[in-house]
């Protein structure tokens, strides 16, 4: 009880391991956006109310298998594009934890975990690991490194500008 109310937990999302994590619980998650909110689709999932738990690996494994680029405004997803994307999260989530994490990540008892991620920067400039024909390209978005498919998850969309206030 104590750990429910505690500041890190209490306003948590479901994690993709969680039994609520359903399609309709992911969904309901996009309510949270305003119409016209810029906010990126990375930038939804890891931030509140987000989803518990992802990071930025698997987090661009996540996007390339729901064919998403990083940068696609949360708000502009249709029903099928989330739907792809919680599909992708729970496969990629289920297969990490079945694979006890990625090759970088120990479990409890020292083992190495062999999740391979899909994007990272040694596959820069190879064929996409999806579609197999164009080279995964680097770039940069909130601060990390973003790799992407430009076949699978299309180019990056314009970014938003916003109106600017009149001066007085």
């Amino acid at each position: 009880a104590e750990m429910e109310t505690h500041g890190w937990f209490h306003n948590r999302s479901l994690s993709p391991t969680d039994d609520g994590f359903t399609p309709e619980y992911f969904d309901g998650l996009f309510g949270t956006l305003k119409p016209g909110e810029a906010r990126s689709i990375k930038y939804f999932l890891i931030s509140e109310p987000g989803v518990w738990g992802i990071g930025n690996g698997y987090l661009q494994d996540i996007l390339l298998s729901a064919r998403l680029h990083p940068r696609a405004r949360a708000v502009d997803l249709d029903t099928a594009q989330r739907q792809a994307v919680f599909t992708a999260i729970t496969a990629t989530i289920e297969r990490a934890v079945r694979l006890r994490g990625r090759t970088d990540e120990y479990d409890l008892f020292g083992n190495r975990g062999t999740y391979q991620r899909l994007l990272h920067a040694k596959v820069t400039g190879t064929p996409c690991p999806q579609c197999g024909q164009a080279p995964i390209e680097k770039g940069s978005f909130l601060g990390g490194a973003i790799y992407t498919c430009p076949s699978c998850q299309g180019p990056p969309p314009a970014p938003i500008r916003r109106a600017r206030r009149a001066k007085k």
